[in-house]
């Protein structure tokens, strides 16, 4: 009974609907489940391994950006280990020369600069700090240059790490302020390079670079959807990411959860690759993150480079594919579905007039149905050759599905009708098995070209860091490994050679698997040939119809034409450094010559890498020779010394015999030498104090001045040189007026002869008889008043009584004169203690520190002068040492070739100062501008009116240029210049 309705509730058309959609369910269940994941995991594999790459090449994109700025401050540190053999007064040109080329030629530079230390370049300074600093920077469009001593107390810190460590350096990342761009603030870093002299510091070239381009390079990296890349310092800080207020701060301040699980800041640090999935929270979503180190120059702080893409991203594709098959499975159900339903109620109903058919059909075992013989021709019978037609269907059917399940889609079948539903589902289900293998079959050609692509660039990226020191080597690698890596034939690596401006060709560097024909052509001009050709276009030529004499493929077997020539130009930054050249017999695919060309790049950047450290070698080998040279030299300078040793000696002898007699006759007289023409040449210190002038001022004059020749002709003059010249001596007594001192000598000149007797020289020795000469004059006076006693009457006597009163009386205005100068002389003794000008300098890093105060002189820098803007106060500062310095010089009595030097170098220093404040006036737009020129060109005027009659003889206007400036600059600093300060204070200065 329950066996019997349980029949009755699941018949046979419920039991073929129930086995084979179960089966066919499970089946597809495990199919396009297995499918999905799979497709789901590799599609996650490669896009962790194209972010990796893409990490990797954006890493070396970078490090070539930075490593060109750090390879020109490289070759000037190189070059600068032999500056001991220029001129010490020329050095500084030297390296200025050298400097505005490079800085032109590279304007991602914004500032270019080095630091000298003092007692490396000065022989005569021993401190452990201070130096010379050069800087060349832009500024509205032009290049400047300024030069400036710092560090004379002691070296700022980060100055002072640098020295300490004296090596290649990156500096962390920097907010600067551009007054040039309207004070604009940007994101900046410095590069340095030591200066080694014998392995010891001597200095640094440094360059400024702003982070703009690195920042525009970071936000290009966008590989998939939604992804974004971002750049990191080595100390942890920010330097690109989408989120501008990223920038500048610390990776364990804006994501402190990833800096303490994964330690980010420590692995960056040390340049480690990093990976991790987690949740992003700038995009608030699950996201995969890759970083990549970036090592610049020989530096230890690498810089890290961060890729983040969403997880849907990466997995988007492969979950559409999952829902389509999810879709297609479930289409394909409901028509088996119905066609099972179709199939199982046109049997059901024949069988069951057929026990024995109904009973195999409901079991369905349908392969040992036997078929129905009957030869009735009426429904029974047309049911049985049906059921029969029906059985064989089925098991075609049943095969063909088995087929399909063993995953043989090439299986035929061929259906009954066009209404074999059956039949036609299995078709279409066969076709969309073999299209979703086909599309398989195409994503893994296009992961495997990727894959080829990524591979490629990791190997040249390791081929092109090895031998970067030998061009022939390198290019030989490049071209081998590019040509084993295309499965090519042939290759060829044709390098710029630009050694002569006249005369520039690409030169065959590197060949393989040539015929030794084709090198007896190693050179090709731009234009010439399809080399030349694609060198001039800037552009790939891909040929597949080749000539048949262009080349031929030589192997043990023969020779052959190859089917493509591909050559590609080298480029970086628009300039090609060399063109690649391949023969093939293979077709080349369009991502292998794309894959050419984007290697082309880095095999450019390390081309000229090479050829400029090569230029650097050669520079310094002509250097080693040149100081190989000098050396011969010095050598057979030193031997023909030697060989003038023993005659020097013999005149040393003699020259010391004869300075004994004349010091002890300068002991006792007044000794003059002069030259064969009357200049003096050396005097000795009684007759230099006898005539109250010192012995730098009498030495360059001549004979005639101060000597009073109102009784001597010219001819007779003439004469008596004539005689010293020709070994003659000869004797006078003369009157001479040095500096308003009248003197008397008897004097005796005689020749100095050498030794082939002639005049070298004229030694005069002079004896003061001064006094006689004015005892004779008083008698000859006394005895001439005497006798106009005698002969002037009284009348006379009281004219003369009134001229006597009337010299009295200037005498006395004379003497009040005097007293007055001498009183101004002492008050500025006494107001000027001894001044030492004192250098101050703060590191680049540290402006803003206040400057510690000179010592007063004529006047002192105080606090009331400074303004508050550094390089002002600096020069204010400057100012007043220059004016200290004057008035030291007078007070020590000076040469006053001393002090009209050291007033020129005041007066043209003080005008520079003035010209730098209206450069700013004209920048900011002071509205005062015409009102403070105007004061600047009255105080320049009637400095220089003071000056001029100083220089013609006027000695009291150097009182009044000194009280004047005292007073009218104090006046400037404090009032006028304290106005113009608030003013650029307003702007941010």
């Amino acid at each position: 009974m329950i066996k019997d309705k349980f029949q009755f509730r699941i018949n046979l058309k419920g039991k073929m609907l129930f086995l084979i959609l179960s089966t066919t369910i499970l089946i597809f269940i495990i199919a396009v489940g297995y499918i999905g994941i799979s497709s789901r995991n590799m599609a996650y594999k490669s896009a962790k391994e194209n972010a990796d790459a893409v990490t990797a090449q954006s890493a070396l994109r970078i490090e070539n950006q930075l490593n060109v700025s750090m390879d020109a401050i490289r070759t000037l540190a190189q070059a600068f280990t032999s500056w001991k053999i220029w001129p010490d007064s020329l050095w500084q040109e030297y390296v200025r020369g050298m400097y505005h080329p490079v800085f032109k030629n590279n304007p991602q530079i914004y500032k270019l600069w080095d630091s000298w230390e003092k007692n490396m370049v000065d022989d005569d300074y021993y401190l452990p700090h201070g130096r010379y600093v050069n800087t060349f920077y832009r500024l509205d469009g032009d290049i400047k240059f300024s030069t400036a001593e710092r560090s004379f107390e002691n070296d700022p810190p980060l100055y002072a790490k640098i020295k300490n460590e004296a090596r290649e350096s990156i500096w962390e990342p920097y907010w600067d302020v551009f007054s040039e761009e309207g004070e604009s603030k940007k994101f900046m870093t410095s590069m340095s390079v030591p200066i080694l002299q014998n392995n010891k510091y001597a200095g640094i070239v440094a360059v400024d670079i702003t982070m703009d381009e690195l920042q525009s390079i970071v936000s290009e990296i966008k590989p998939m959807r939604d992804s974004y890349a971002f750049l990191i310092s080595n100390g942890g800080v920010f330097i690109g990411h989408p989120d501008t207020s990223f920038i500048g701060k610390h990776i364990g301040t804006v994501l402190p959860e990833f800096d303490q699980a994964y330690t980010l800041s420590t692995k960056i640090k040390k340049g480690e690759r990093i990976s991790f999935r987690d949740v992003d929270s700038f995009k608030e979503t699950e996201a995969y993150f890759s970083f990549s180190p970036i090592k610049v120059g020989k530096a230890d702080t690498p810089w890290s480079i961060g890729l983040s893409i969403p997880v849907e991203v990466i997995t988007e594709e492969s979950t559409t594919n999952f829902m389509i098959s999810i879709l297609v499975t479930l289409i394909g159900l409901i028509l088996l579905t119905v066609i099972i339903y179709i199939i199982a109620a046109r049997i059901a109903r024949p069988i069951s007039r057929s026990t024995t058919m109904l009973k195999r059909i409901e079991e369905g075992d349908i392969l040992n149905i036997e078929d129905i013989n009957t030869s009735r021709t009426d429904e029974i019978g047309e049911m049985a050759l049906s059921l029969n037609a029906v059985a064989h269907g089925l098991n075609e059917t049943a095969r063909f599905a088995e087929e399909i399940g063993k995953g043989n889609l090439e299986s035929s079948f061929d259906t009954k009708s066009e209404k074999d539903v059956l039949g036609n589902a299995l078709i279409e289900m066969r076709e969309s098995l073999r299209k979703a293998r086909e599309e398989e079959t195409i994503r893994k050609e296009a992961d495997e070209k990727q894959r080829w692509v990524t591979n490629g660039i990791a190997r040249f990226g390791d081929v092109l860091r090895q031998d970067n020191d030998d061009l022939s080597q390198l290019s030989f690698n490049v071209i081998r490994n590019l040509v084993d890596y295309l499965d090519a034939n042939q290759g060829a690596l044709f390098v710029l050679n630009d050694k002569k401006e006249d005369d520039i060709f690409f030169e065959l560097q590197a060949a393989i698997a040539y015929d030794r024909r084709r090198y007896l052509k190693k050179e090709v001009r731009v234009g010439e040939d399809l080399v030349g050709r694609a060198a001039h276009e800037k552009q790939s030529i891909y040929l597949i119809d080749v000539p048949e004499d262009y080349m031929q493929i030589t192997s043990g077997m023969g020779t052959a034409n190859p089917r493509v020539i591909l050559i590609v130009p080298v480029m970086l930054n628009n300039v090609v450094f060399g063109v690649v050249e391949v023969a093939s017999f293979n077709k080349l695919e369009k991502y292998q010559i794309e894959f050419v060309e984007k290697i082309g790049e880095s095999i450019a950047s390390t081309l000229n890498s090479v050829k400029v450290n090569q230029r650097t070698q050669r520079l310094l080998e002509d250097s080693q020779h040149q100081r190989e040279e000098l050396s011969s030299q010095e050598e057979e300078m030193r031997q023909n010394m030697e060989e003038l040793q023993a005659t020097q000696e013999e005149a040393a002898r003699r020259e010391f015999e004869l300075r004994g007699l004349i010091n002890a006759l300068s002991s006792s007289t007044y000794t003059v030498e002069y030259d064969l023409y009357g200049t003096i040449s050396d005097v000795n210190e009684p007759f230099a104090r006898l005539v109250g002038l010192s012995k730098e001022q009498m030495i360059g004059m001549n004979h005639k001045d101060g000597v009073d020749l109102s009784g001597t002709s010219d001819e007779d003059y003439e004469r008596f040189w004539e005689d010293l010249r020709h070994g003659i001596p000869r004797s006078d007594v003369s009157r001479i007026d040095y500096n308003n001192t009248e003197v008397y000598l008897q004097e005796s000149y005689t020749p100095i002869l050498d030794e082939d007797d002639n005049a070298y020289k004229i030694l005069k020795i002079g004896f003061d008889i001064t006094s006689l000469k004015k005892t004779e004059k008083e008698l000859q006076t006394a005895e001439e008043k005497l006798s106009k006693l005698v002969e002037v009457s009284a009348e006379q006597e009281h004219e003369l009584e009134r001229i006597r009163e009337q010299l009295n009386t200037e005498k006395a205005k004379n003497l009040h004169i005097q007293t007055k100068l001498e009183q101004i002389q002492k008050q500025m003794l006494t107001e000027t203690p001894n001044t030492q000008p004192k250098a101050d300098e703060q590191a680049e890093s540290e402006a803003g520190d206040s400057k510690t105060q000179t010592s007063p002189g004529l006047m002192a820098f105080d606090n009331s002068m400074k303004v508050g803007i550094d390089e002002l106060d600096q020069q204010h500062e400057r100012v007043i040492d220059l004016l200290n310095d004057t008035v030291t010089s007078y007070i020590n009595a000076a040469a006053k070739k001393t002090i009209k030097s050291q007033l020129a170098t005041f007066a043209d220093y003080l005008s520079w100062h003035f010209g730098n404040e209206e450069q700013y006036f004209e920048t900011h737009g002071y509205e005062a501008i015409d009102e403070h020129k105007n004061e600047h060109n009255a105080i320049l005027k009637e400095i220089n009116t003071q000056i001029q009659s100083y220089t013609k003889g006027d000695a009291e206007a150097l009182q009044q240029l000194l009280t004047y400036a005292k007073e009218k600059l104090a006046q400037h600093f404090t009032e006028v210049d304290t106005r113009y300060a608030d003013f650029l204070h307003s702007k941010g200065l």
